[in-house]
């Protein structure tokens, strides 16, 4: 009896050891599938809005002080404008942050109001780049992975997934030279 609880409890802290394991790998394979079917409601399963939002926020407010402040001496108007284009930033992040526009920036397209990525006929010839085609995968801690794929005009894309619980959700997405 002894060597069946012992030989059970092994198998049940393997079997969730495995689990963890490749939870962002079934997360990944998540978004991958809900992008390729246009399933923006399952998409949103496996996304941390709030998280999302702040870290796009912050990067986009990052770089938008960069392009505004460049030298305060040549420009004394940059900070009112680093401060205006915050609220811009702000205010098109919680427009324009929703699954559809999440599956372009993941295939590495501008989002904008006139087309989405669930509902938008492709008017260009150009083949469509498959979001998470090609990626490499990075565990960084025990709650935090990272992805990283090529976008449509061969950009980096850092994708961030972190883990709650027993699931994993993207956190953050950081782009190399897509704005």
């Amino acid at each position: 009896m002894k060597k069946f609880i012992i030989t059970l409890s092994s198998l049940i802290v393997i079997g969730l050891g495995l689990y963890l394991a490749s939870g962002p790998f079934i997360t990944i394979h998540g978004i991958k599938s809900s992008i390729k079917e246009k399933d923006s409601d399952r998409l949103s399963t496996y996304i941390e809005f709030d998280l999302l939002k702040k870290n796009l926020k912050e990067q986009f407010n990052t770089e938008m002080l960069k392009i505004t402040s460049a030298d305060p001496d040549e420009n004394p108007l940059g900070m009112m404008m680093a401060g205006f284009a915050s609220q811009v930033v702000d205010g098109l992040l919680d427009v324009y942050l929703t699954p559809s526009s999440i599956a372009l920036l993941l295939e590495g397209e501008k989002p904008d109001r006139y087309r989405s990525s669930f509902n938008h006929q492709d008017s260009t010839k150009e083949k469509r780049t498959e979001p998470l085609e090609e990626y490499k995968v990075k565990f960084v801690s025990h709650d935090r992975f990272y992805v990283y794929t090529k976008g449509r005009h061969d950009q980096e894309i850092k994708i961030i997934l972190q883990r709650f619980g027993l699931d994993w959700k993207m956190t953050n997405i950081i782009f190399d030279g897509l704005y």
